[in-house]
């Protein structure tokens, strides 16, 4: 069951890698930390933008030293709660993802460069989302969530989906703390997500959980992710958009 919760709470955290506000064109970065340490683990450059008049988002992860180890893409191709998306890893090989058309949609994984891909075809049940997808449910029904409301949340590496629920913890009159746990009965066994948003904007300040980055020996890890307003980029342009998509990944960072 352990490599069950984790594989679980990893697709979790993919939905909260985006902190983005509908209709702008954004580049920022978010800082993840050991959640016990306090040691910085990696950094996340993020792009968002419209493409083909698709919302698209673009990450890259970057070693503390800058290099980029990881990328993934997101396009709003059904809607935004349940997007289209991509996640390779450099260093292991690991992917995972959603795609094809409507109607014929596969969730697919591979844990390493040795293994196979694995693949499933995607329904989609009612209160379906799909990696950033739960952030846009969030950012939604922000003024009306509902802890009696059961999301059905997709994990790529079940193939399937995980019974989700959410809940405030606290609130104040900046910030807005919200706590993610499993909709089942061994939940008090599963560790949580812990997020705060800015209630001025929605904007995700902080995400402190486990991550969807591995550590270097392929494990998983608690992680604190900074998203501070000082660490804000001007709009992305063209070029940097293609020149982020277009950079070597390494295959290990740097001691």
């Amino acid at each position: 069951m352990r490599n069950y919760l984790r594989g679980a709470w990893i697709a979790i955290f993919a939905a909260f890698s985006w902190v983005a506000t509908a209709n702008d064109n954004l580049h920022y970065l978010g800082i993840a930390y050991d959640a016990h340490g306090g040691q910085k683990l990696y950094l996340e450059e993020h792009f968002v933008f419209d493409q083909n008049d698709q919302r698209t988002r673009l990450v890259l992860y970057r070693c503390p030293s800058g290099q980029p180890f990881a990328r993934k893409w997101v396009r709003d191709v059904s809607s935004a709660s349940a997007p289209d998306f991509d996640l390779i890893d450099a260093r292991t090989g690991y992917r995972e993802g959603v795609s094809g058309p409507p109607g014929a949609r596969k969730v697919y994984v591979q844990e390493n460069d040795h293994s196979p891909m694995r693949s499933a075809p995607l329904d989609m049940p009612v209160n379906a989302v799909i990696d950033a997808g739960f952030d846009a449910y969030v950012r939604e029904h922000f003024d009306s969530l509902d802890p009696q409301v059961r999301l059905a949340f997709l994990v790529p590496s079940r193939l399937g989906y995980l019974g989700l629920r959410l809940a405030d913890t606290s609130s104040d009159a900046g910030t807005r703390r919200i706590r993610l746990s499993l909709d089942a009965w061994y939940s008090f066994a599963a560790p949580s997500i812990d997020l705060i948003y800015d209630t001025a904007d929605r904007r995700l300040m902080q995400f402190k959980g486990i991550s969807n980055i591995h550590d270097a020996n392929g494990g998983s890890q608690t992680v604190r992710i900074e998203f501070p307003a000082s660490a804000e980029q001007p709009a992305p342009t063209v070029q940097d958009i293609r020149q982020a998509a277009d950079l070597p990944l390494v295959n290990r960072c740097p001691p």
